[in-house]
C-alpha cells in the first residue's frame, strides 16, 4: 500500500469536512483503511473539558482567533498517537494554520513513510460567509466569520503558495462553489479514484 497523507486545506464554511468523509467512503469501497484527523473535533473535544487549558483555548476561539500553533499541533499529533493504525492512510482536516505547524506537519510525512496529497478547497468569502451564517452555530456570527477568514487569507494562504511551490507535493484545486456531489466527482478525477 502507498500510504497517503491528505491534508485538506479550505476556509471555514467550504465543505472539506464533507468531502473528506466522502474520500473516506470511497477508499473504504477500495478496501483501504484511513484514520481522519479533524483539527476542529479534536478542539470541541478539549472545549467540553473544565480545566486551565481548555478555558484559555476557548477563550481564544470565542474571539474568533487562531490557538497558538503548539495547542493545534498537540491536538491532531495526540490524536495520531492515539488511535492511528499501521496500515492507514491520514486525513488532515484544519491543519496547517500557521507556517510553523505546516513545517511540525512536514516532519509527519517521512515518519509515517507516507506521500503529502494537499487538497484545497476553494470558496469566496462571499459564498463561505453565506454557508456559516446558515449554521447557526454559536461561534459563526458576523464578526467571528469576518476575523476567521482574515486569518485564512493571511496565514493559510501563504500555506497553500508554499505547497505550491514545492515539487514534492501535490495540491489539487477544487472548486468548492458546486453541489457537493460535483465536487466529490472533481476530487476524485484529480485523485484518480
Amino acid at each position: 500500500m502507498n500510504k497517503k497523507v491528505f491534508i485538506f486545506i479550505g476556509k471555514s464554511g467550504s465543505g472539506k469536512g464533507t468531502q473528506a468523509k466522502l474520500l473516506i467512503e470511497k477508499l473504504g469501497q477500495k478496501s483501504e483503511s484511513v484514520y481522519y484527523v479533524s483539527t476542529g473535533d479534536e478542539f470541541r473535544r478539549v472545549f467540553s473539558m473544565n480545566t486551565y487549558s481548555s478555558n484559555l483555548v476557548k477563550g481564544i476561539v470565542d474571539q474568533g482567533l487562531f490557538c497558538p500553533s503548539f495547542a493545534a499541533v498537540s491536538m491532531w499529533t495526540n490524536a495520531l498517537f492515539r488511535d492511528l493504525k499501521e496500515n492507514e492512510h491520514i486525513i488532515i482536516d484544519g491543519t496547517p494554520r500557521s507556517v510553523s505547524e505546516a513545517m511540525v506537519l512536514d516532519t509527519l510525512f517521512p515518519f509515517y513513510e507516507a506521500e503529502p496529497v494537499v487538497i484545497y478547497i476553494d470558496v469566496t468569502r462571499e459564498w463561505a460567509t453565506e454557508k456559516l451564517l446558515g449554521r447557526a452555530r454559536h461561534d459563526d456570527t458576523n464578526d467571528g466569520i469576518t476575523s476567521r477568514l482574515d486569518l485564512f487569507d493571511s496565514q493559510i494562504v501563504p500555506i497553500v503558495d508554499m505547497y505550491k511551490s514545492r515539487e514534492s507535493i501535490v495540491v489539487h484545486h477544487i472548486n468548492g462553489e458546486q453541489a457537493v456531489e460535483a465536487v466529490h466527482k472533481d476530487l476524485m478525477t484529480a485523485l484518480e479514484i
